[in-house]
């Protein structure tokens, strides 16, 4: 069992993305974004042996494996989640300034119990990107990232 807090959770009621994360899953999103921003086209995975193995959302589905699809070469900021239901993966397509734009919301979670919402235009947001890049999968409008620090 691991000794920190990090989960990504599919809630099929309200069709979002929960993370779930305590202030070493902050710091192990931070590393991970910072090894992810320094390439120029990669595709990397968390799966579950870094991944925490107990949901916090009692009728959410933990995610298996998440892929991250880090494009530098996307003219527009990008920060699109899709979710793929048949294989339980969650796809994030991000570049340099979704990572800035993730980064924010992490920093401001840290020491403190609050959470955020991240949504598309659609859903009246403007965090996350409408753009679709997995035939499968669906777009999530969606995410609550939730700290979990005391």
């Amino acid at each position: 069992m691991n000794d920190f807090l990090l989960t990504f959770e599919y809630s099929f009621e309200s069709e979002m993305v929960e993370i779930h994360l305590d202030n070493h899953g902050i710091t192990i999103l931070h590393e991970f974004l910072n090894f992810i921003g320094q390439k120029k086209e990669a595709k990397l995975s968390i799966d579950a042996n870094t991944l925490s193995h107990e949901k916090q959302g009692p009728d959410n589905k933990l995610v298996s494996i998440v892929y991250w699809v880090y494009k530098e070469s996307y003219n527009d900021r990008l920060l699109t989640f899709e979710f793929v239901s048949k294989t339980n993966e969650l796809y994030i397509h991000i570049n340099k300034s979704g990572v800035s734009c993730l980064r924010t919301y992490l920093d401001a979670l840290y020491d403190e119990e609050e959470h955020h919402h991240l949504m598309t235009s659609d859903w009246g947001g403007k965090e996350l990107s409408l753009t679709k890049f997995v035939d499968s999968s669906e777009l999530i409008h969606h995410v609550k990232i939730m700290s979990w620090t005391s």
